[in-house]
Protein backbone atom coordinates (compact mmCIF):
# COMPACT_ATOMS: atom_id res chain seq x y z
CA UNK A 1 0.00 0.00 0.00
CA UNK A 2 1.37 3.49 -0.91
CA UNK A 3 0.97 6.35 1.72
CA UNK A 4 1.33 9.99 0.99
CA UNK A 5 1.79 12.37 3.35
CA UNK A 6 -0.77 14.39 1.92
CA UNK A 7 -2.59 13.41 6.11
CA UNK A 8 0.24 15.46 7.77
CA UNK A 9 -1.16 16.10 11.36
CA UNK A 10 -4.26 13.16 11.42
CA UNK A 11 -1.56 10.76 13.10
CA UNK A 12 0.40 13.50 15.01
CA UNK A 13 2.94 15.64 14.03
CA UNK A 14 5.99 13.36 12.64
CA UNK A 15 5.36 10.15 10.12
CA UNK A 16 6.70 7.88 8.72
CA UNK A 17 5.55 6.98 4.84
CA UNK A 18 6.40 4.98 2.06
CA UNK A 19 7.13 6.82 -1.23
CA UNK A 20 7.89 4.76 -3.98
CA UNK A 21 9.17 1.26 -5.15
CA UNK A 22 12.21 2.24 -7.87
CA UNK A 23 13.41 -0.85 -9.98
CA UNK A 24 16.81 -1.02 -12.12
CA UNK A 25 14.89 -0.59 -15.09
CA UNK A 26 12.84 2.31 -14.36
CA UNK A 27 12.64 4.87 -17.11
CA UNK A 28 14.18 7.58 -15.86
CA UNK A 29 16.20 6.59 -12.76
CA UNK A 30 19.83 6.18 -14.91
CA UNK A 31 19.05 10.41 -15.03
CA UNK A 32 16.58 10.65 -12.31
CA UNK A 33 13.85 9.58 -11.34
CA UNK A 34 10.92 11.93 -9.75
CA UNK A 35 10.11 9.99 -6.38
CA UNK A 36 7.73 12.50 -4.21
CA UNK A 37 6.49 15.94 -4.58
CA UNK A 38 6.32 17.65 -1.23
CA UNK A 39 2.94 18.13 -0.34
CA UNK A 40 3.62 21.49 1.84
CA UNK A 41 6.40 22.78 3.56
CA UNK A 42 8.48 20.41 5.28
CA UNK A 43 10.98 18.44 7.31
CA UNK A 44 12.43 14.87 6.01
CA UNK A 45 14.46 13.46 9.36
CA UNK A 46 15.43 10.37 8.07
CA UNK A 47 15.24 8.09 4.81
CA UNK A 48 14.88 4.50 5.09
CA UNK A 49 16.12 2.13 1.71
CA UNK A 50 15.34 -1.43 1.57
CA UNK A 51 16.53 -3.24 -0.70
CA UNK A 52 14.07 -6.13 -1.50
CA UNK A 53 15.97 -7.16 -4.61
CA UNK A 54 20.00 -6.89 -5.51
CA UNK A 55 20.93 -4.54 -7.62
CA UNK A 56 23.37 -6.87 -9.89
CA UNK A 57 25.20 -4.83 -12.57
CA UNK A 58 28.71 -6.16 -13.09
CA UNK A 59 31.40 -3.89 -11.72
CA UNK A 60 29.30 -1.10 -9.92
CA UNK A 61 26.02 -0.58 -8.69
CA UNK A 62 25.12 3.15 -6.86
CA UNK A 63 21.62 3.82 -5.31
CA UNK A 64 21.70 7.87 -4.57
CA UNK A 65 18.71 10.00 -3.26
CA UNK A 66 18.50 13.98 -3.65
CA UNK A 67 16.98 17.37 -4.81
CA UNK A 68 19.54 18.53 -6.82
CA UNK A 69 20.75 18.21 -10.35
CA UNK A 70 22.83 14.63 -9.37
CA UNK A 71 20.34 13.76 -6.83
CA UNK A 72 22.40 12.69 -4.60
CA UNK A 73 22.45 15.62 -1.37
CA UNK A 74 19.90 13.73 0.42
CA UNK A 75 21.75 10.06 0.11
CA UNK A 76 24.83 9.75 -1.62
CA UNK A 77 27.19 7.36 -2.82
CA UNK A 78 27.63 5.42 0.07
CA UNK A 79 24.78 5.84 2.06
CA UNK A 80 23.03 3.02 0.70
CA UNK A 81 23.91 -0.73 0.29
CA UNK A 82 22.47 -1.66 -3.21
CA UNK A 83 22.63 -5.13 -1.89
CA UNK A 84 19.83 -6.51 0.00
CA UNK A 85 19.02 -5.62 2.90
CA UNK A 86 17.86 -1.72 4.85
CA UNK A 87 19.82 0.99 5.16
CA UNK A 88 18.46 4.13 7.11
CA UNK A 89 20.31 7.92 6.93
CA UNK A 90 19.31 10.29 9.61
CA UNK A 91 18.91 14.01 7.31
CA UNK A 92 17.41 17.17 7.90
CA UNK A 93 16.01 18.41 5.02
CA UNK A 94 13.89 20.92 4.28
CA UNK A 95 11.25 21.16 1.46
CA UNK A 96 8.88 23.53 0.17
CA UNK A 97 5.55 22.84 -1.07
CA UNK A 98 6.14 21.53 -4.71
CA UNK A 99 9.99 20.55 -4.13
CA UNK A 100 10.75 17.21 -5.81
CA UNK A 101 12.96 14.25 -4.50
CA UNK A 102 14.65 11.94 -7.10
CA UNK A 103 16.36 8.76 -7.30
CA UNK A 104 18.85 7.70 -9.10
CA UNK A 105 20.75 4.39 -9.80
CA UNK A 106 24.11 4.67 -11.35
CA UNK A 107 25.67 1.07 -12.62
CA UNK A 108 29.06 0.35 -14.74
CA UNK A 109 30.42 -3.24 -15.69
CA UNK A 110 27.94 -5.69 -17.21
CA UNK A 111 24.37 -4.17 -17.06
CA UNK A 112 22.14 -4.97 -14.20
CA UNK A 113 19.25 -7.38 -14.97
CA UNK A 114 17.90 -6.86 -11.00
CA UNK A 115 17.25 -4.56 -8.84
CA UNK A 116 14.33 -3.36 -6.53
CA UNK A 117 14.56 -0.84 -3.71
CA UNK A 118 11.56 0.58 -1.49
CA UNK A 119 12.20 4.10 -0.48
CA UNK A 120 10.86 5.85 2.64
CA UNK A 121 10.58 8.80 4.80
CA UNK A 122 10.09 10.38 8.04
CA UNK A 123 8.59 13.69 8.14
CA UNK A 124 6.86 16.50 9.65
CA UNK A 125 5.10 19.58 8.34
CA UNK A 126 6.38 22.79 8.98
CA UNK A 127 4.22 25.34 10.82
CA UNK A 128 2.95 28.00 8.46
Amino acid sequence: MNLTASNFGECGNVQAFFVKTVKYNDTDIATKEAVFVAPADMLITQVGVDVTTAFNAGTTNVLTIGTNSDADNICGSSDIAETQGASTKAVFVKLAKGDKVYVKYAQTGTAASAGVADIFFVGTQIPA
